[in-house]
């Protein structure tokens, strides 16, 4: 395991989702009259520069638990510590977060209030119910996770973990095709190599498991089955629908080659900016150089070195 390249990887995520605030929500059209071009402050939520969002207080979340053990009671807890008391956050007060995550943390404060372990949802089938707020915390688990466990055991805690808050499969799926690709990264510096290896590896995964309908599984085949850095632009949507944000993510990041050019085109995409730079902020900072100019930027760096050391320390236990 390379401690660099989870830091690297890490700042890059944190580093994206900064880049991103100032522009969510923000249509593609406007982006295209004064795209990004560095690391600004105000705009969308008026917030300092370097300020990060609710994907990264929920990375952080994550990192301290899994600093600890991994245990959905303390995961949970975490991101109830979050909602509730204002931890992980840039300026001591949460300013953004999802409705389905919002449900989701909701649920775990009953559990607590109720002294009950934090369990997962069951799985739902409401089509509706796939915001990318899973997928926005999820990098940790890349890293955390292991090819020495069974694909079983890696697909059920990533099914688990995301359950917390998303739990359709559509969620998971999304979530699982994430954070193999953060291992295939890990394991092989080569971005396209790596791809290939989570295409085969994660079809034939999913295509034997009778937990998944075809229906569902078909919606990954550009994804799964092409190389999507191929599309157009306009081929390629940028919101908070889950599907939507993997492939806008996987896009950004397969056709640059570098980490500035990566993030910023996901910034100039539009639409849930935040999410979709950071996630492409992970995987390039595996490969990439990630700027201290921004770096140095970023609310709170020392404390977020803190905890990533942290993390990476019990990775290596």
């Amino acid at each position: 395991m390379d401690k660099e390249k989870i830091k690297s990887s890490l700042l890059g995520f944190i580093t994206g989702d900064a880049l991103g605030v100032p522009y969510e929500f923000i249509p593609r059209q406007r982006m295209k009259l004064t795209p990004a071009t560095k690391m600004v402050g105000g705009g969308s939520w008026e917030q300092p520069i370097g300020t990060w969002s609710d994907d990264t207080s929920m990375v952080l979340a994550t990192l301290d638990c899994l600093s600890t053990r991994y245990d959905l009671t303390l995961l949970g807890s975490n991101f109830h510590q979050w909602y509730y008391l204002n931890e992980y956050t840039p300026h001591g007060k949460v300013f953004d977060i999802g409705s389905q995550t919002r449900a989701g943390i909701d649920r775990i404060n009953d559990l607590i209030k109720s002294n009950k372990q934090v369990t997962p949802i069951h799985p739902i089938t409401n089509e509706k119910k796939n915001g990318n707020g899973s997928l926005m915390r999820i990098l940790p688990f890349g890293f955390y996770l292991r090819f020495n466990q069974h694909i079983e055991e890696r697909y059920q805690i990533i099914s688990d973990t995301s359950s917390l808050t998303h739990s359709h499969v559509r969620s998971v799926i999304s979530c699982f095709i994430y954070s193999e690709l953060v291992m295939d990264l890990m394991a092989d510096g080569d971005k396209f190599s790596a791809f290939k290896k989570m295409q085969s590896r994660v079809s034939g995964f999913l295509q034997d498991k009778d937990k998944v309908p075809q229906n569902e599984l078909s919606l990954f085949d550009r994804i799964l089955k092409s190389d999507i850095s191929r599309l157009e632009e306009s081929e390629i949507q940028s919101g908070t629908y889950v599907l939507e944000a993997l492939e806008a993510v996987l896009w950004c990041f397969l056709r640059h080659g570098n980490y500035k050019d990566s993030v910023l085109e996901a910034a100039n995409l539009g639409g849930d900016t935040d999410t979709v730079a950071a996630l492409v902020g992970g995987l390039a900072g595996i490969i990439y150089d990630v700027p201290d100019e921004w770096v140095n930027l970023l609310v709170k760096k020392n404390e977020i070195l803190g905890l990533i050391e942290r993390f990476s320390k019990r990775l290596m236990d």
